[in-house]
């Protein structure tokens, strides 16, 4: 399990995209809405390498 936590200057939607290191498919997690924004991904394997990228969608519709 891992708990990220970031900030975004206005409210968003926040989501984290991961996968094991070398796969193509992204699995995605949403976060509540707000400008502390954060997530717990679980159920990883141990002793392997995921990648994960984070990104925040406000309600014009920007995303980061």
């Amino acid at each position: 399990m891992i708990s990220i936590n970031w900030m975004v200057d206005e409210s968003s939607t926040g989501t984290a995209y991961y996968r094991k290191k070398g796969e193509e498919t992204w699995y995605e997690k949403s976060t509540s809405t707000g400008t502390n924004l954060s997530v717990v991904i679980d159920n990883l394997e141990p002793a392997t390498v995921y990648e994960i990228k984070l990104g925040a969608k406000d309600t014009a519709g920007n995303t980061t």
